[in-house]
């Protein structure tokens, strides 16, 4: 049983030191965070852009006709 537990030690001290893959999960995160706030803004203003787009539309159309 102490070996098993030992083992258990020995790999996450390994997974500890091991610091190769901090940085590549370090940029995943920033961007993914960059992109929510993008999706956030776009979502918030695209309705008000598509609003005023289809006013501008429908008076060019009501001219028209």
């Amino acid at each position: 049983m102490r070996e098993y537990w030992s083992s258990w030690r020995r790999r996450i001290g390994a997974v500890k030191q091991d610091r190769a893959g901090s940085v590549a999960m370090e940029y995943a995160l920033v961007g993914s965070l960059i992109s929510v706030a993008i999706i956030g803004a776009l979502s918030a203003t695209g309705t008000g852009v598509a609003d005023k787009w289809n006013a501008f539309a429908n008076s060019i159309l009501s001219q028209l006709r």
